[in-house]
């Protein structure tokens, strides 16, 4: 039997693409700006028929997952699709060959910094509490120091470092290890100058981006702020100078990826932007002014509300508070009051609601929880909570199961409710972190200064499950993909196993 996918068209929303297997459950659907893709009901399609909500056929294409994968990536979000745009769209995206590789499914990718849209989560099981770093699957000396964090694709892990070459300049470097071995696959350079930066920072402190073709990396000195693309032989396949760069402790903010664009955030002491590009050129997309008042070291996130409206660039730093931006154009959609402090944790999304916060002097001082699709008030988002006590400055914050985890840089952590901020507890697990918890299976994994990890139950009532101490130095989140938790300290990459069966 063969089956369908009727692409259903015309000047109302939403579309749907429905597979001839199920006559009543969309398959694909766009509404207003999300294109929304039911994975359960696509395994057995094989062609696509359009037709106008009149009926009328259109002709019949072949079709895979990946195909439909596609049309959910690039799909134009907030464009008005007329019949006949979206038939030649279609057509082409169907006929042209213009088709994405399937996802591996043995591996779950970690592309930037934090995972998935930052939030720190993986849906890998099986991982123990605690490990003998001896059992380790492979430790790698990775030359230089960085404290920027790991990310994964497939078979290959992507880390950075810096070395200083004699006293006025510093390599950069990107390297490629191989997941299976950790040797290294190669490694790309760029010489820079040598600027301030902070006791706790490096040369490297901003993580990589990883797509399925490609790898990005932002480094900057005083006069230069690089961003870099590689193929995965480690060919350099264009580089962008977004001009100088000023901050007395360097730049930290990692790049992120949104459909066909690299997104980088340039908040510094002065001239600040934000700015789009291409991520296949590097070619200037967009590019905002931002105000400025103190570097801020935040990454920013993707909020794409349930029920298919635009998606949201979520952005923060002090003299801004938390603004969300149009990613297809940049445009300023809405803006909180600011923060009176410096914002250096990335925000965080969960609940419909984001959280981000500021600090000052390894303290945090304010937290905002917002409600991005509420109403502006006097022109300003209203913060629906805000908390003032026994927060994280430099550490992120972690949301799972309507819960908000703010684990501080004295090692205080606590759970609170994330809409209500009701506290459920509040523990010191000890040592001093710099680096951001993540989560795997209702447990809490964070690496402390020392290089101590410490595993908590991620729920309403405290448990200390594990501790691994890997004995040096880490500033650096912890990573996961494919069996393996990444652990980056100093100068080793760590490769922890999943639990022996």
């Amino acid at each position: 039997m063969r089956h369908r996918i009727i692409i259903v068209n015309g000047t109302a929303n939403p579309i749907l693409i429905r597979s001839g297997i199920s006559k009543s459950r969309p398959l694909l659907r766009l509404n207003g700006a999300k294109v929304i893709l039911d994975e359960s009901n696509s395994q057995d399609a094989t062609e696509v028929m359009l037709s106008d909500k009149d009926g009328t056929s259109m002709p019949r294409f072949p079709i895979t997952h990946a195909s439909v994968h596609f049309l959910r990536r690039w799909i134009p979000h907030r464009v008005a699709l007329v019949p006949a745009l979206f038939h030649a769209l279609v057509g082409t995206l169907l006929c042209g060959g213009l088709m994405l590789p399937p996802k591996s499914a043995s591996a779950e990718n970690w592309p930037r910094f934090r995972g998935p849209n930052g939030s720190g989560h993986s849906s890998e099981k099986g991982f123990p509490a605690q490990w003998n770093p001896k059992a380790a699957k492979w430790v790698r000396d990775i030359p230089g120091v960085s404290h920027s964090s790991p990310v994964i694709w497939d078979n290959r892990v992507f880390v950075t470092s810096a070395e200083l070459i004699g006293d006025n300049q510093s390599r950069r470097t990107l390297h490629a290890l191989k997941t299976d071995t950790g040797e290294i696959a190669w490694s790309a350079s760029t010489t820079l100058g040598v600027n301030g930066k902070h006791a706790k920072s490096s040369f490297a402190n901003a993580s990589p981006t990883v797509d399925s073709e490609r790898v990005y990396a932002a480094w900057a000195d005083n006069e230069n702020f690089l961003v870099e693309a590689f193929d995965f032989g480690g060919k350099r396949l264009w580089k962008v100078d977004l001009g100088p760069f000023a901050s007395q402790h360097g730049q930290g903010a990692s790049p992120i990826l949104f459909e066909n664009l690299l997104i980088m955030v340039n908040d510094q002491d002065t001239d600040s932007f934000i700015v789009a590009l291409d991520r296949k050129s590097g070619e200037i997309v967009w590019k905002k002014t931002r105000e400025s008042r103190e570097t801020s070291y935040a990454t920013p996130a993707i909020f794409e509300p349930a029920g298919g409206g635009p998606a949201q660039l979520i952005c923060v730093n002090g003299v801004s508070g938390v603004t969300a931006l149009d990613p297809w154009t940049g445009e300023l959609q809405w803006a909180s009051e600011p923060f009176p402090r410096r914002t250096v944790a990335s925000p965080v999304i969960g609940a419909s609601r984001i959280f981000a916060g500021a600090g000052q002097g390894a303290k945090g001082t304010d937290y905002f929880l917002i409600d991005p699709l509420a109403k502006p008030r006097d022109g300003k988002m209203p913060v629906s909570l805000k908390l003032d006590r026994l927060l994280p400055y430099v550490p992120c914050c972690l949301y799972h199961n309507d819960l908000l985890f703010l684990w501080g840089d004295g090692g205080v952590v606590s759970c609170l409710n994330a809409i209500t901020g009701k506290v459920f507890w509040t523990e010191r697990v000890g040592g001093k972190f710099t680096a951001s918890p993540i989560l795997l299976e209702d447990r809490l994994y964070n690496i402390d200064e020392a290089g101590k990890l410490s595993c908590l139950s991620a729920t309403e009532k405290y448990e200390l499950l594990g501790t691994t101490d890997l004995g040096e130095e880490s500033y650096s989140t912890l990573a996961v993909s494919n069996g393996a938790v990444y652990a980056k300290t100093f100068s080793k990459l760590f490769s922890l196993p999943t639990a022996a069966k």
